[in-house]
């Protein structure tokens, strides 16, 4: 499947949860965030649900939200704990 197919899924579905889908490039931590995989710099933001034994240990809670970033160059996913923060796109101010 190509990425385009790829993301016009993932649009369709998030279209149906009533959440907006668009590609941006994102912050984590104070760092610009990018793709470990392909160096892409924008990403299509979600959220999971896990639900393990390992989070209930550590966590003392049966599931915990994670917040996900994809790769819209090459769909590569990426977990995080804490909500990344969109960035500004600086060509709207030129």
């Amino acid at each position: 499947m190509s990425n385009f197919r790829r993301y016009k899924k993932l649009k369709r579905s998030e279209q149906d949860a009533g959440k907006p889908l668009t590609p941006g490039a994102y912050m984590l931590a104070g760092k610009k965030v990018h793709c470990p995989h392909c160096e892409g710099g924008e990403f299509i933001e979600g959220s999971a649900q896990v639900n393990t034994t390992i989070t209930s240990a550590l966590l003392g809670v049966d599931y915990k939200k994670v917040y996900t970033l994809i790769c819209t160059e090459c769909g590569y996913l990426q977990w995080a704990m804490q909500p990344p923060k969109r960035m500004l796109d600086e060509s709207l101010f030129s």
